[in-house]
Formats: structure tokens, sequence, C-alpha cells
């Protein structure tokens, strides 16, 4: 007879980045692991790898939300998903790979 599992408690600051400087930091590991793997093959005489970070950014809202009508009503009802969107890196960080 096998055990159930318990998964671990959530850590109390999340998984993810929660400010621009932990992000950037972490795309900046990101680029180095990617560049120490094309070092790593043109010392083997090996054509480096085509590799690139991209970050995407999904967002789904099924409960026929509209911005920005939600903005103008009284009160102010706009969705968790639009708070997420407009919580995550914008058009700016494009050219660091970073889309929503």
């Amino acid at each position: 007879m096998s055990e159930a599992l318990i998964a671990p408690p959530f850590p109390e600051k999340g998984y993810l980045p929660t400010n621009l400087s932990e992000v950037m930091a972490q795309r900046k590991r990101q680029q180095a692991e990617v560049a120490e793997e094309c070092m790593a093959a043109r010392a083997k005489g090996q054509p480096a790898p085509c590799a690139q970070v991209l970050n995407i950014s999904l967002f789904f809202d099924g409960t026929n939300n509209h911005e920005e009508s939600d903005k103008a009503a009284s009160p102010v009802s706009t969705s968790n998903i639009a708070r997420l969107y407009h919580a995550t890196i914008q058009d700016d960080a494009r050219p660091s790979g970073y889309y929503t």
C-alpha cells in the first residue's frame, strides 16, 4: 500500500520575483547560463546553440469584464486579471524579452 504525500508548505514570499530588481537579477542569471552554454560549445569546436530566454505573461478573464467600463463604474470594479496585467512588466521591457 502506498502512502499519500503532502505538498510542502507554500513559501511565505512565494516562488516568483516580487520587484523589478529581483526580475532583472533573474534575467541576468539566465543570460549568463545561455552565454556559458555557448562558450562551452565553442570550446569543443561545435557551433554555439541558438538560445534566448523569452518571458511571456498570459492573462485570461472569463467573467466578461471590460476594464474601460469597469474603471468608469462607481465604485470602480476592475478584475483581478486587469490588476495583475498592470502589475506586470510593460512594453518598455520588450527589448529585454518580456511580453504581456
